[in-house]
């Protein structure tokens, strides 16, 4: 398999409703583990992190809530940041590789295993860094991107969303 066909199955990653478990890991050192919640083909989604801080977003507007802290909501939607932002990973045309002004590009070669694609990344600035992710080929999610900065991994992805899950998002779909 090329690299072209690999870029092909992550734009066409489509998901109408799937969730995530993923783990983070900063280059700072901190790190945290949280669920992702994708519905509406990217419209709505649901971030929710074990460390108390949830974000979502959808067609009515966006809220975060960090801890202890109020709830801040504003009646746009709202992105995710980040290229290794784990709503990214299940829609990758979102991540931050197709344009001049984002640091990374995709690069040969491209190793399978199985279901699985290894892709490596090269900085484009500044230049010599380099990092990887792994595409899962069935579905062209991003499993694991892994850069100088840190790395975001994938587990647990199903298909569909909790009831709990869909009354939350509610507020904003």
């Amino acid at each position: 398999m090329d690299l072209m066909e690999v870029v092909g199955l992550m734009l066409g990653a489509r998901p109408r409703a799937v969730t995530a478990d993923y783990t983070d890991d900063d280059v700072t050192g901190t790190s945290c583990t949280g669920r992702i919640v994708v519905i509406d083909d990217g419209k709505t989604w649901l971030d929710d992190r074990d460390d108390g801080i949830r974000y979502m977003s959808g067609p009515r507007g966006y809220e975060s809530k960090v801890k202890n802290g109020p709830t801040e909501r504003s009646d746009r939607p709202g992105g995710w940041t980040g290229g290794r932002h784990p709503g990214a990973m299940l829609l990758p045309r979102r991540a931050y590789l197709w344009s001049t002004s984002h640091q990374w590009r995709l690069a040969d070669p491209v190793q399978v295993s199985g279901t699985t694609a290894e892709v490596p990344l090269v900085s484009q600035q500044p230049t010599g860094y380099t990092g990887r992710i792994r595409v899962d080929l069935r579905h062209g999610y991003i499993l694991d991107f892994e850069t100088i900065h840190g790395q975001t991994t994938l587990t647990g992805i199903r298909d569909g969303i909790s009831g709990p899950d869909l009354a939350v998002l509610q507020k904003v779909r």
